[in-house]
């Protein structure tokens, strides 16, 4: 092993006369082999050092009372070279490393690098393509780009940072095209602080493993920016003093993590393919509770047609049934699962899927375990909505005039509007439209899906029309419903609208009085006419019911409205 101590003046440029002092007197070069040319200029109270390597397999750039590198410049000829950068002793590590640059010459073997830093690096890393079995005690302030060399993907291996990484991590896969050959590595890194900046990124051509750190603020995906490359083994956000335990930004893979624990809350989504099989990993998600805040979406890359074998726990409970659970998003942080194609998340649905309200407003709120999407410029519905009697009959359509269709705060959360209340008595089922243009999608960019072809379905109020406002009774309440909606003809579900004809009119008024005075399931009071068209022909003067009819059925509409509004006064008085 030849060993150069406190050689510097030799090569690129420096005179041998030349004195120096320290810095460049703390600093060595100790190889296994081959030869190096060797240049150290003071910058202040820094060293600027170059080296130059001739069939070197190991070298070691040895620092002396902890002499700080602003800048380690290296070129290699012949052999890859390990550059060991390293006090004397470990407390004489230097205490600060501005950069490392290695010139991007076509036709040099790779360079790969082992930190020990007690303090910064600041200026990041340009032209290298490994860093491996490094510590660095300070902050990582600049980007990090290992590139590939040849046969040689680019590899970020066993790093300890102590304080923040700051900078954006680029590595770069061989390029070779067998399946598994070739890949980058980013594994076993361990940030005590926070992983990135909002401004920065993480892009990986191939595996990411055992990756830990206080807090995630970079978005990771592949080089490309898609989900065809990166998978995701073990990823820990942990809470420590320098991070909260957060995951700040969107994760973007093509399958994984097999293991992901977030101490603090997942605030960006989560996204992950597989081109393996048709299992995805069996994937472990742990969340702190109320920690699913955003989205995590599993098998989005066609054909579409995965499963996932995995758990995921919020605040030590698991979800039951993943990706399709029973908890309510509110519960778990507002955040949601979802298996793609994305099926129907009955219990954040509004009704709940297959309940019974009593009275429901004018708004159906259909929610998935991930966001879908439909074009809306088409002026199409993307669901077709339906409703029959709940005491039996057959499904009609109801007019795609009747109602609109609008995306949610949440992208999960299809919000079908009406003009009216949903008048009770009815079943109602709604299924989305599954191809054309209005087809509804679960939405993932660049490779939407057609959404799980469900059936959401639930009741209003009782199983009798009769009964508008769904308290089993058929009394004045329902009544005064029934007038304020009579002459209305909107040709769309209204209360009212008991015979389902678009309209609330003299037949919904004859069927209503024909019940009045009942509770739903009974008879009316006396048959015939119907017990409040008895009383009312009475109250009005008439022997029987016939006469009544026949004498309401020869008033003009202005004379009628007048009479009608004298019905619950006449009622009330009997």
């Amino acid at each position: 092993m030849r060993h150069l101590n406190k050689v510097c003046a030799i090569g690129l440029g420096l005179l041998a006369s030349q004195a120096l002092s320290a810095p460049c007197d703390d600093i060595s070069i100790v190889v296994d082999t081959g030869t190096f040319t060797f240049d150290c200029t003071n910058n202040g109270t820094e060293a600027d050092v170059a080296v130059f390597f001739s069939d070197v397999n190991v070298a070691q750039v040895i620092v002396a009372n902890g002499t700080p590198i602003s800048l380690l410049n290296v070129r290699s000829a012949g052999t890859p070279v390990t550059v060991i950068v390293r006090g004397a002793t470990p407390a004489e590590d230097p205490t600060r490393l501005g950069g490392i640059q290695v010139p991007n010459v076509i036709n040099a073997p790779p360079v790969f690098f082992e930190l020990n830093i007690n303090g910064n690096f600041d200026a990041g890393m340009v032209g290298a393509t490994r860093l491996v079995n490094s510590t660095i005690t300070g902050n990582v302030n600049a980007p990090v780009s290992l590139i590939k060399k040849g046969a040689v993907p680019g590899r970020l291996d066993n790093v300890f940072v102590g304080g923040d990484f700051n900078g954006p991590i680029f590595i770069e896969e061989s390029g070779l095209p067998s399946a598994g050959v070739g890949d980058a590595v980013l594994q076993n890194l361990e940030v005590i602080g926070k992983l990135g900046t909002a401004t920065s990124v993480i892009k990986v051509d191939g595996t990411i493993d055992g990756v830990e750190a206080g807090e995630l603020n970079a978005p990771i995906t592949d080089m490309a920016g898609g989900m065809d490359k990166v998978s995701i083994g073990s990823l820990r956000i942990v809470t420590t003093s320098g991070g909260a335990g957060d995951v700040n930004a969107a994760i973007t893979c093509a399958s994984g993590p097999t293991e992901f624990i977030v101490e603090g809350a997942l605030k960006a989504p989560v996204t992950t393919g597989s081109g393996l099989g048709d299992t995805l990993p069996s994937v472990e998600y742990q969340f702190g509770l109320g920690g699913l805040q955003d989205q995590i979406i599993f098998g989005a890359v066609a054909p579409f047609t995965k499963t996932w074998l995995g758990e995921a726990s919020v605040g030590g409970a698991n979800l039951t049934n993943t990706p399709s659970y029973a908890e309510v998003s509110a519960a778990l942080g507002h955040g949601a699962i979802g298996l793609v194609p994305f099926d129907l998340h009955d219990e954040d649905s509004a009704p709940v899927g297959g309940t019974n309200p009593q009275t429901l407003g004018n708004v159906v709120h259909v929610c998935h375990y991930g966001p879908v999407s439909f074009d809306a410029s088409t002026g199409e519905q993307p669901i077709v909505f339906e409703r029959r009697l709940k005491a039996g009959g057959v499904w009609e359509t109801v007019s795609a005039g009747c109602h609109g269709t609008t995306i949610g705060d949440t992208n999960r959360d299809l919000r079908i509007g009406f003009g009216h209340n949903l008048p009770g008595g009815f079943e109602y089922r709604i299924t989305p439209v599954m191809r054309g243009i209005a087809q509804l999608k679960s939405e993932l960019g660049a490779n939407d899906a057609p959404v799980t072809n469900y059936t959401y379905m639930f009741d209003i109020g009782s199983d009798c029309i009769e009964d508008i406002n769904g308290d089993n009774l058929i009394d004045l309440a329902d009544f005064n419903i029934l007038l304020f909606n009579f002459g209305l003809s909107p040709g769309c579900p209204i209360q009212g609208d008991l015979n389902v004809d678009g309209a609330v009119d003299l037949n919904d008024l004859q069927l209503f009085l024909f019940k009045f005075g009942t509770t739903c399931g009974a008879a009316s009071a006396t048959g015939g006419g119907g017990g409040a068209t008895a009383t009312i022909a009475e109250a009005c003067g008439f022997n029987h019911s016939e006469a009544y009819l026949a004498w309401r059925a020869s008033l003009s509409p202005a004379e009628l409205g007048d009479h009608l509004k004298d019905i619950p006064a006449i009622l009330a008085g009997r």
